[in-house]
């Protein structure tokens, strides 16, 4: 204890020691545990008496900037070159620094303020820290478009009782628990026995959270159930090899062939069937949005009977240019018997992928000024008899989508390819979030990339069949599907805990104002 009090005495020292911790809890390396003792450290750097702001800023800056720069590091650092877009793709590759300032900015931030609102309560404290960081993550995710690749939450949904939670207050109330544990730690090393009750009461409190979100997981009735049959190609070289023409060959075909003759009711093939774009209207040579165009959308269903049996819905997932209307689009496409039988485009897109910002055409990051075009709204795509709730890559991170998705439909269906990134840490957190969408509406998903990990979600949010990344097969399952049931988050997203974080920090703001003279 006194090497540990020592220790604490040199805030630097403690802001790089809570950081080793909390990237020990992040992917790639996964440890999810540390994460509570990394934070916990972090709290107490900030509330260790003697502090001045000045070194609780400065200290939890430097936590902050390393677990970013660590975290988006191995995102950002390994991104493929993007076509028409090479110089943005190199500035992304060399951003991890400064998002890691811009990120890091908010961890001292929030320590400056968790210092400032600190009460004598432990209860109060804690609460206060948990409500300030969460508030943090939640601008962060805002930033950034649902890709904050350092949530405490994703890393959790390994926690069984945290995907439970999710369906009160979604991913953002699993992050304000872990987070609320965290500076309860920090509160017992500072006042020792003093904070035991308050430790007895948020045990108690997380009890009743957990067994009231258990309580209101009572199942509708089943409705029915679908087999699907999912490929997945874990070396991009074999999805072209031998290919006589436009469409996949080899490896990838012959796994298409067997998925086709499997007797599944979804057949999916989670990647254009085609080595570009498709056409609808008029032939057109060219390129769009970086890539050729090569084949009409007109063939793809005829290409397909030749592989999926006539009984089953085949899906796949194409970029099509309307030549008429000069529109591209990103859609899932269902076909039977080689007929077109549903069709559901993106509707959200993302900044940098789905769209670039005229701005970046002016200033040269970009060379092409091209963009999808959103579909129209839809609460849900009737496929055959089943109502599906579609999820177009980056869709998976808009919660608000899959709530009103999940409102009409009986399973959520997330198609989407992490492949332009040479590394780990994003595959992990898309399964992560397709498990978190799964328990936050209480539905199954259907998470399927063409490089993995595809999975079968239920609607707990534990993993059925998986195929992890990197690996070649096919996904098979059987999804039961049950009366739609609305929990409390997809009635009302983070509201409720909204409010409740501003009540919190409202409330020490008060007894700390009473308290000056």
């Amino acid at each position: 204890m006194p090497i540990f009090r020592a220790f604490m005495t040199r805030p630097y020292l403690v802001a790089i020691g809570a950081a080793i911790l909390l990237s020990l809890g992040f992917p790639i390396i996964g440890l999810w545990p540390f994460l509570i003792p990394g934070l916990a450290l972090y709290f107490l750097n900030a509330a260790y008496p003697g502090r001045s702001r000045r070194q609780t800023w400065w200290s939890g800056l430097v936590t902050g900037v390393i677990v970013e720069f660590l975290v988006y590091y191995q995102g950002l650092s390994h991104l493929q070159i993007l076509p028409g877009a090479e110089t943005f793709s190199h500035l992304a590759r060399l951003s991890p620094p400064v998002l890691a300032l811009a990120f890091g900015t908010v961890f001292g931030a929030t320590a400056v303020l968790y210092q400032a609102l600190r009460t004598r309560s432990p209860l109060l404290c804690a609460l206060g820290g948990a409500s300030l960081y969460t508030a943090g993550e939640m601008l962060a995710q805002q930033i950034s478009q649902g890709y904050y690749w350092a949530s405490l939450a994703h890393p959790f949904a390994a926690f069984a009782p945290a995907l439970t939670i999710a369906s009160l207050g979604g991913a953002f109330l699993v992050s304000f628990c872990v987070a609320w544990v965290a500076a309860l730690a920090a509160e017992y090393f500072l006042r020792g026995r003093a904070a035991l009750p308050a430790a007895a009461a948020t045990a108690l409190l997380l009890f009743l959270l957990w067994a009231a979100a258990a309580g209101l997981q009572g199942g509708g009735p089943q409705t029915g159930s679908l087999t699907v049959v999912s490929v997945q190609v874990g070396d991009p070289k074999d999805i072209f090899a031998g290919s006589a023409g436009p469409f996949i060959g080899g490896a990838a075909k012959a796994l298409l062939a067997a998925a086709g003759t499997s007797g599944a009711d979804l057949v999916i093939y989670p990647q254009s069937l085609t080595s570009g774009a498709l056409y609808e209207g008029a032939p057109y040579v060219g390129l769009v949005r970086g890539e050729p165009v090569v084949a009409p959308l007109s063939a793809a269903g005829p290409w397909l009977k030749t592989l999926v049996a006539p009984e089953s819905i085949a899906l796949v997932w194409p970029g099509v240019y309307n030549t008429a209307d000069n529109r591209f689009y990103e859609a899932f496409e269902f076909y039977k018997d080689g007929a077109s039988v549903a069709e559901y485009r993106k509707q959200l897109l993302f900044p940098f992928t789905d769209y670039y910002p005229p701005w970046m055409r002016a200033l040269g990051l970009v060379a092409r000024g091209d963009t999808l075009t959103p579909g129209p709204p839809v609460a849900y795509t009737q496929v055959g008899p089943w109502r599906i709730g579609a999820l177009d890559c980056s869709e998976l991170n808009r919660p608000e989508l899959a709530r009103q998705e999940a409102r009409a439909s009986a399973l959520l269906l997330s198609m989407g390819s992490d492949t332009p990134f040479n590394n780990g840490l994003p595959p992990q957190y898309s399964l992560a979030a397709a498990r978190y969408r799964a328990a936050e509406n209480h539905i199954p998903v259907l998470r399927v990339a063409l490089g993995g990990p595809s999975a079968i979600i239920n609607r707990d949010g534990s993993l059925g069949p998986i195929l992890p990344a990197g690996q070649s097969g096919l996904l098979e399952g059987t999804i039961t599907l049950y009366q739609n049931q609305q929990t409390v988050y997809n009635r009302l997203g983070s509201l409720p805990l909204g409010l409740c974080m501003f009540v919190i920090i409202a409330s020490a703001l008060v007894v700390r104002l009473r308290r000056k003279p």
